[in-house]
């Protein structure tokens, strides 16, 4: 491109205005080595001031013979013209520093550019040439003449969703066959249902097509596929079965192949079941009604590991640890002590007999005590050989021959919650063909402490025996 500079009191001269380098015009003159519209780096020496620009590329320069240093008659100057010297970084600097009487400085124009440089730098190239740093707020407007979505990132046009507008009706399911009962809508709710079960067949799949049905008939109502399809993992043409009051959600994947999603009923107990805010083992209180429990121990017999349940299985453990008495000898003079140590919180204790004898004809007598032996009040009675006899002095056992050795157990148990004792012996004589049973009870002023075995009056034991005590 040429340009000629208008002739203007014959100073004026022609310059051309030519490409330079890419993006760059420059203006090559006599007088000036180089004059070039653009930035001027500040390291590039110039021979004088650089650059005219305006509204008209057209300017009439007077040489620096007639107008000194300046090297540029502002009155000649054509409108528009900004004169600027090399040094100036942006362009509009103050080499001559005139135009038409103004002075052009730097912080009056180069702060303009700079936001022009910086509102292009934060632009979104049309071409696409540069991505989003950021999300893009729409301020409520639309994104129009959108492309349609190829691949799973791009965006979707509306035209592109997928439509669902159900149609719903009633059904009579017909009986349990594929083809009875053919449903035609989307959502279906079957009200009759005569047949245990009956039957009812959904329509030929399209690709992501629904279908919901809700049996509120009296009997199950088996759906089927249309012939040749399947549901879910089932066998082609196989149904699945619909319960009363339950409904199903079907999705077809494919033309052939159906997906489904079955609902339990809601009910009062599950609506309950569902409110539990606590861990533990459930139970049914009440119609619809719920609550979580733990199994305990009152008294403590039992060792519960994990009572709610929610670590693991519960484990029960009956402590049925045993503890013993020494064994006493049954020798000398009555009576004799077995033990003042019974344990806190014996329920249970054995006393075993072994050939306890008397030195004389009579009976022996077991006495229980707390804070001392007890010597009234005693209920017993014992048998030998069809003979019996009763003691309201302790629970009796009933010997009655002289030397007759006994060999058995009695059991002592306490009731629950009392102080009451209740006993039962079963043995027998040592070598002899006879049979020694008894029982009798006892009520005690505090837990038992002590157990002793007497006899009656002018028998003592002769030695050949023994006797302990085991607690539970």
């Amino acid at each position: 491109m040429v340009e000629s500079g208008r002739q203007r009191q014959g100073l004026a001269k022609d310059y051309a205005i030519e490409e330079a380098t890419a993006g760059r015009v420059s203006i090559p003159s006599d007088e000036i080595q180089k004059i070039r519209i653009g930035v001027f780096p500040e390291e590039q020496d110039y021979a004088a001031p650089g650059l005219i620009y305006g509204q008209s590329l057209q300017c009439s320069l007077q040489c620096r013979e007639e107008h000194g240093p300046q090297g540029l008659d502002p009155g000649v100057v054509d409108q528009g013209i900004v004169v600027m010297s090399p040094g100036d970084e942006h362009g509009l600097g103050c080499g001559l520093g005139h135009l038409f009487g103004i002075v052009a400085l730097p912080s009056q124009h180069n702060p303009p550019f700079e936001d022009v440089a910086q509102a292009l730098t934060d632009s979104l190239p049309r071409d696409g040439s540069a991505p989003m740093t950021g999300n893009l707020a729409m301020g409520s407007n639309k994104i129009t003449g959108l492309a349609a979505a190829t691949n799973p990132a791009d965006a979707v046009r509306f035209d592109q969703l997928p439509t669902f507008t159900p149609t719903t009706a009633t059904l009579t399911a017909g009986t349990d066959a594929q083809g009875q009962g053919p449903i035609t809508t989307d959502q279906v709710t079957i009200t009759t249902a005569a047949a245990n079960p009956s039957g009812a067949t959904l329509p030929t799949a399209v690709a992501a097509k629904r279908v919901i049905i809700a049996n509120r008939g009296a009997n199950p109502v088996n759906i089927y596929p249309a012939t040749g399809a399947a549901i879910g993992a089932l066998a082609t043409n196989a149904p699945v079965l619909l319960a009363v009051n339950q409904s199903v959600e079907f999705f077809a994947r494919s033309a052939t192949q159906w997906e489904g999603q079955i609902s339990q009923p809601l009910d009062a107990d599950l609506t309950a079941l569902a409110a539990l805010a606590t861990t533990g083992l459930v139970t049914r209180t009440a119609a619809g009604t719920m609550a979580t429990r733990q199994i305990v121990s009152a008294d403590g017999s039992v060792t519960i590991t994990n009572p709610a349940g929610v670590a693991g299985d519960v484990d029960l453990s009956a402590a049925r640890a045993e503890a013993f008495s020494s064994v006493v000898s049954l020798s000398g003079a009555a009576p004799i002590t077995v033990t003042t140590a019974v344990p806190a919180n014996c329920n249970y204790v054995e006393l075993w007999f072994n050939g306890m004898s008397l030195n004389s004809t009579g009976h022996a007598f077991v006495r229980l005590g707390d804070t001392a032996f007890v010597t009234t009040g005693y209920d017993s009675a014992g048998n030998s050989n069809g003979s019996g006899g009763t003691s309201a002095g302790g629970l009796i056992v009933r010997i009655g021959v002289a030397a007759q050795a006994f060999t058995g157990v009695m059991v002592l148990r306490r009731t629950p919650g009392t102080n009451i004792w209740v006993s039962a012996y079963n043995g027998f004589s040592d070598g002899l063909a006879s049979y020694l049973t008894g029982a009798g009870k006892i009520t005690l002023a505090a837990p038992l402490e002590r157990i002793r075995v007497t006899a009656t009056a002018a028998n003592d034991f002769d030695g050949g025996g023994t006797v302990y005590a085991v607690y539970r």
